[in-house]
């Protein structure tokens, strides 16, 4: 978990690559907070993109927090997110599976 984050377009771009730092480091579990626990769009534009990337990571949350959009839940997002947020959900499910073994390896050979 990276922290108590934003929403932003420039807090994703920071993470991203903070993700990627922390991967190649040796970290394998890394994440934060879906569209951040502060800030986030009301358009959930933010939302989507930001679920569309950690949807690939082995921690995966949401966290309304002290937002001034509360609602970081799926289901409370804008209609047009609803088809990616819902395809990017399915592929974490069936990504599932895989993460576990690959953590399970990280575990067990460091």
């Amino acid at each position: 978990w990276t922290g108590d984050n934003t929403g932003s377009w420039g807090y994703q771009a920071m993470q991203l690559q903070y993700y990627m730092n922390a991967m190649m480091s040796g970290m394998a579990h890394i994440s934060g907070d879906i569209d951040g626990i502060y800030g986030g769009s009301a358009d959930g534009e933010t939302y989507m993109r930001d679920l569309q990337m950690k949807s690939m990571m082995t921690a995966f949350m949401t966290m309304s927090g002290w937002s001034q959009n509360p609602q970081k839940q799926p289901y409370a997002q804008p209609e047009f997110v609803e088809g990616v947020t819902r395809t990017y959900l399915d592929l974490k499910v069936r990504l599932t599976p895989y993460q576990y073994t690959v953590s399970r390896e990280a575990h067990e050979t460091g």
